[in-house]
Order: structure tokens, then sequence, then C-alpha cells
């Protein structure tokens, strides 16, 4: 009995590694879908959940899946969290800290290096790794989100909704997500009227497509290869040697508009 029980542990670790293998090389990042469990942290009441969230989202972009290291500078970061005061980056960093998330910050103050963050397999957050079934690991419990968002030119508002959205999909190819305001607003604690801001300038570059109705709104998630060519040519003028920008591209894959296969 307990000899199963291991092998059933061993299959669960394996899976978490395996969801999460080669991300350097992938479009987009992989996460829990219970990062937004984080609200549940009386400590995170003091902190912008938004920009906490946008924050993982970024560092585990940069993060290699074996070294778990993301290289980053304090600058770079108040640009993409839209943040005047490095004082309240460093508060986000020392709740990471905390919570077990960064295990280790390496920063070289007398060279041109970026500071080297380290961070723990994001399957092994606290809070993710209480939702995992000890049995079964069910890939419905991460989202995918393309790794070119956290460079964009729009608010932190914006990249915080657009993860939510993705996290709201039930399986990967679900481009149609049915949600509130108040859904979001209680997921992510902002402003309604943040929300409707955040929701405006997704759809103003072609990230999404909404369909307001009194009772709920409907929202298309795009592909990348429809975002605006506008925006980005904006961040790779603001990140030229940035090395999210290979992980994306504005064209349209071969074979899109494919008939699916069997319907001849």
């Amino acid at each position: 009995m307990l000899r199963n029980s291991i092998r059933g542990n061993q299959r669960s670790v394996n899976k978490k590694e395996e969801i999460v293998v080669r991300q350097k090389e992938l479009p987009f990042v992989i996460l829990p879908k219970a990062v937004f469990l984080l609200k549940r942290n009386p400590e995170t009441q003091r902190y912008s959940l938004f920009r906490l969230i946008v924050l993982l989202g970024y560092l585990y972009s940069l993060a290699m899946t074996r070294e778990k290291m993301a290289k980053t500078s304090y600058s770079e970061l108040k640009k993409i969290l839209n943040l005047k005061s490095k004082s309240t980056l460093q508060e986000l960093f020392k709740f990471l800290e905390r919570e077990g998330i960064v295990s280790e910050r390496v920063f070289h103050f007398r060279t041109s290096q970026k500071t080297e963050i380290i961070l723990i397999n994001s399957m092994e957050i606290p809070y993710v790794a209480q939702s995992w079934s000890e049995e079964k690991v069910r890939e419905d419990l991460v989202f995918k989100v393309p790794k070119l968002l956290y460079i964009l030119p729009i608010s932190p508002f914006s990249k915080a909704v657009y993860m939510y959205l993705c996290s709201l999909r039930q399986y990967a190819s679900q481009s149609i997500i049915r949600t509130t305001t108040r859904e979001i607003r209680e997921a992510l604690r902002m402003k309604k009227k943040n929300i409707i801001l955040a929701l405006n300038e997704l759809e103003s570059h072609s990230l999404i497509k909404t369909v307001r109705t009194k009772k709920e709104t409907r929202i298309e998630i795009l592909p990348t290869y429809k975002w605006s060519s506008e925006l980005l040519s904006e961040a790779r003028e603001l990140y030229p040697d940035h090395p999210l920008l290979s992980t994306g591209t504005n064209k349209e894959p071969p074979g899109t508009n494919r008939e699916p296969p069997g319907t001849n």
C-alpha cells in the first residue's frame, strides 16, 4: 500500500516537471492557476495584487526551467510594472522571499550585469502545491500566457487582466471567455474603472475582442499574430535586445486557415 502511494507521488512530481519543461524555448509561460490564491494571504493587502501577479509571470517567463534563474534589473522591472519607486519593488520581492517563491537574489553592484533572481519551480509554490492532487496532476490546473505580453507598452492593469482571462480557459484552444467585471475585481483586487480601462486598452491593441451584455462580458482572446504591429514595434524600441522578443511572432502561422482533418 505504501509502495503504491510512493509511486503515485512520484508520478505527480514527474508530471509537474513535465508540464514546465523547456519553457525557455516556448513562446508562452506555463503558470499554475493557483497563483491567484495569493490574495488569501493577509499580507497581500499591503501590496497591489495585480502587480504581484504580473511580476511572477515576468520572472517565470525569464527563468530557465532547469536553473530556475531570471536575470533582470530594477530599472527594467520598474518599466514592466509601471513603478516610479524602487522601494515598492523591494517590498514585493521581500514578500516573495518570505513566501519561499524567490529563494535568492544575487546583486552585481560593481558591474553592468543584471540581478540574478533564483526562483523555485512554479509548481512548488506553497499555494500551488496545496491545489495539486497527490494521485492525479491535471493539466487544466495550469494556464499559458504569451511571454511577449510582459514587455508590451501597456499598463500593468491590462497585463494582469489578460493573465486572469487566460487562466479562465478550460482547455488550451478555448478562445471565448465568459466573465464579469465583478469576478475580475475579486480575483485581482482592482477597481472597476481600472478593469474597464484595461479591457478597453487590450481591445484597442487587438489582444482581445469583447461583447458586453447586462449579465456578463464575453471575451475572445485573440492569437498573437493578430496583435497590433505598432504595439510590438514600440516594444522592440523599448527593449531592443530583450530575450523575450524572440519568443513570439506577429505573423500568421502556416496552415491557420486550413480545414481540420476529417471535414472533407
